[in-house]
């Protein structure tokens, strides 16, 4: 990949490389690969299935969370 990979969003890569919409193109799977450190920044790991109340990963915290209706 040439470009800055900080500078590139999904929509770089609505357009696909391949004839198959079910491959991800290559370099969509490298901007992955290259920016996974960025994703931890601001996703946390969800550690249970989404339910009314789940326990995810921020950080080094395990944090227990409900959600109200």
């Amino acid at each position: 990949m040439s470009e800055d990979p900080a500078k590139l969003s999904l929509s770089n890569f609505l357009a696909g490389e391949t004839n198959d919409p079910l491959e991800a193109p290559p370099s969509f799977t490298n901007w992955m690969r290259v920016g996974a450190w960025a994703a931890k920044l601001y996703e946390p790991e969800l550690l249970a299935t989404a339910d009314a109340r789940t326990t995810i990963r921020y950080g080094s915290r395990i944090v227990g969370a409900a959600i109200r209706k």
